[in-house]
């Protein structure tokens, strides 16, 4: 199925060291320089310093990079509810996040894919018909 993110406002600051991050679905690592993410349920993730760059926009008068408020740039994404409690492998392998039964595993057609709780799925994906 084909969904797009909603043009919701996330805060974002920029990881002055590296470190890990307790994200809903797992711990994940992150690099200095690297955006971590504040969702709508205070939820957090890191996203590489890079692919942050190439689909999030400023939301207000700063620069890209800057700690502050974001939006995620149109994107059309592809998504798959979990019905089981599993193990899904990103980055290469190299991480591995939990999925519960009602979970979300979104994947973006670059080879990137994430797990996203169902509530917060619902609140800030639309479906596209």
């Amino acid at each position: 199925m084909q969904f797009q993110k909603k043009p919701i406002k996330l805060k974002v600051y920029f990881a002055q060291s590296s470190g890990t991050i307790q994200t809903l679905e797992g711990s994940v690592m992150y690099q200095a320089g690297d955006a971590l993410v504040t969702g709508t349920k205070n939820e957090q993730w890191p996203i590489e310093r890079i692919k942050f760059e190439a689909t999030y926009i400023p939301a207000s008068e700063i620069k890209i990079g800057e700690d502050g408020w974001y939006l995620k740039k149109p994107m059309i994404v592809s998504a798959e509810q979990s019905t089981t409690k599993q193990a899904v492998k990103i980055k290469d392998g190299a991480v591995i996040l939990n999925a519960h039964p009602g979970d979300w595993i979104v994947s973006d057609g670059f080879s990137n894919r994430w797990v996203v709780e169902k509530d917060i799925f619902n609140e800030t994906y639309e479906l596209i018909e």
